[in-house]
């Protein structure tokens, strides 16, 4: 059995100088299904790249016995038929037949024994059986037959992440590395890969913030922390136990030092103050050598219990170092709201005379927090259009309650450009209020100072969620709003929900966090 080997292992990026990696050593089996986690920035996405050969480590050694491909990556000619571009992903097939055709035609040694190489990597990569692999394959990542002899640049994002990894699984020889493989997928397709990948004999690393996906096709955890790299057998849950019970242990540890330190701290005062007094009495009291030894005794123990002090200081900064923090997100209280928000009676929604909704029923309280579920395509945005007013309804009924602030997030961030200050400005948002929601995502005073261009796509995400809260919505309107957030985040974000009064209508397809937080689903697509 291959391993992947990494040993003392530096990393840093130069223009801006960030350190990623710092004296990392691991060893990671070939036949494990890993799952990757941390916070945006720690350096994911650099670990794949180091470990497929396209970054170099500053120092150390990065050491991989096998091929490595990771996803996401785009197909040689996406104008080709799906099936095609799937079969080319696996290997070059059409090459190798296009030189064995020309090898046959002649009869020397040498054209005889090239031909003889190049059939041999045909029938290493089951050339003669891969159509029917393919299409037998396909079925259980959910592409049918049809959408396989359809173009592949015609296919939507879902459709294209399924093709695409499933042809990283029928590569012979190859360690699959998966980058976010849940973007662009609905519910279902979620629910479709993390089957595929619990059912599959091969392993790999997928590097996601889906906690379903991880707890259902993963039997080991990797996880970049704030202090070090560490490794657990087991999934996301296990991994979620083990660091619960360790951080409630180091919490303990840490009051207990504390009592510890002020109890020292009063002793050793007091010890001080005690040594000060009797040196001052060196001066006056005959027996002065006496009392100077007496002090000099106490000054030493005071002294060293200072540094007991100390020490215990300096183990306390060790305590919880891969603790991370997650400071509770607060919205200051907006005016009640009227009972009943929404009232919609057999809506009708068209496009383009394309019917998108049709006879839709839908209440929603205050306090109530709706998800809106469905496939790719069955108007779920289309839904929160029409809630919000920017599309108009062709039949039935419906009511959204007068003269109350209703707030949006969109799939993509409303600010993605210029600068955050003047952003808020314009809009007239109190600035304080909003940088401290801020700070609660862990985003301080400085990204003031930069334009969002140079922002990651959970940074921005995080900025427009906190556009939508400080602005004390009554209605909350969300579409997609865990996109590029890390599962911190989205645990934050979800006991937020839990402890504040909101009404909200969501669009997501995160299942655990519509487990957590949803006091109703509305499928569309049924």
């Amino acid at each position: 059995m291959s391993h992947i080997l990494i040993n003392k292992l530096n990393f840093h990026y130069d223009s801006p100088y960030q350190e990623i990696f710092s004296d990392l050593s691991l060893t990671i089996s070939e036949s494990w299904k890993t799952g990757l986690i941390g916070r945006n920035g720690r350096g994911k996405t650099t670990l794949f790249n180091l470990l497929a050969g396209s970054l170099l480590p500053t120092s150390g050694i990065v050491s991989v016995p096998m091929e490595v491909k990771c996803f996401p990556f785009s197909p040689n000619d996406e104008s080709a038929l799906t099936h095609s571009v799937i079969k080319e992903s696996v290997a070059p097939f059409s090459l190798w037949e296009e030189k064995m055709n020309a090898l046959i035609e002649n009869e020397d040694e040498e054209s005889l024994s090239t031909y003889s190489n190049y059939m041999d990597l045909f029938m290493h990569y089951e050339g003669y059986t891969i159509d029917s692999i393919i299409e037998k394959e396909s079925a259980k990542i959910g592409l049918n037959e049809e959408i396989l002899h359809r173009p592949f640049n015609t296919l939507s994002g879902g459709e294209r992440t399924r093709a695409l990894i499933l042809s990283l699984f029928l590569r012979r020889d190859c360690f699959p590395l998966l980058d976010e493989p849940t973007d662009h997928l609905d519910l279902k397709g979620r629910e479709m890969l993390t089957e595929f990948l619990s059912e599959s004999k091969k392993g790999f690393i997928v590097a996601s913030h889906d906690r379903y996906l991880l707890d259902n096709c993963t039997d080991h955890m990797l996880s970049i922390n704030k202090s070090g790299v560490s490794v657990i057998q087991g999934n996301y849950s296990t991994w979620k136990y083990q660091t619960d019970i360790k951080e409630e242990f180091e919490e303990r540890r840490y009051e207990n030092l504390q009592r510890q330190i002020k109890s020292l701290e009063k002793a050793a005062q007091q010890r001080r103050t005690w040594s000060d007094t009797k040196e001052k009495e060196k001066t006056s009291a005959p027996d002065s050598g006496y009392i100077s030894h007496k002090a000099a005794k106490l000054m030493k123990r005071a002294t060293s219990i200072e540094r007991r002090i100390e020490e215990n200081i300096n183990h306390k900064k060790e305590l919880l170092k891969n603790k991370e923090l997650k400071p509770s997100l607060i919205m200051k209280p907006s005016e009640k709201s009227p009972e009943r928000l929404i009232s919609i009676n057999g809506l009708k929604v068209s496009i383009d005379d394309k019917q998108i909704i049709s006879n839709l029923y839908m209440q929603v309280s205050r306090g109530d927090r709706i998800a809106i579920t469905g496939k790719n395509g069955c108007g779920k945005t289309t839904l929160l259009n029409a809630i919000s007013g920017t599309v108009p309804i062709s039949g039935g009924d419906m009511f959204v309650a007068r003269n109350i602030k209703i707030s949006r997030a969109y799939q993509l961030p409303l600010w993605s450009s210029g600068y955050l200050k003047d952003h808020i400005k314009q809009d007239g948002i109190d600035m304080t209020s909003f940088r401290f929601i801020m700070s609660a995502f862990g985003m301080y005073g400085e990204i003031f100072d930069h334009p969002l261009e140079t922002f990651s796509k959970g940074q921005l995400r995080k900025i427009d969620l906190c556009r939508t809260i400080v602005s004390q919505p009554q209605l909350l309107i969300w579409d997609e709003p865990l996109n590029y957030l890390d599962i911190d985040s989205r645990e934050q974000l979800e006991d937020f929900i839990s402890k504040e009064a909101l009404t909200i209508v969501f669009v997501e397809h995160d299942r655990t966090f519509i487990e957590n937080t949803a006091t109703g689903i509305i499928r569309l697509d049924e």
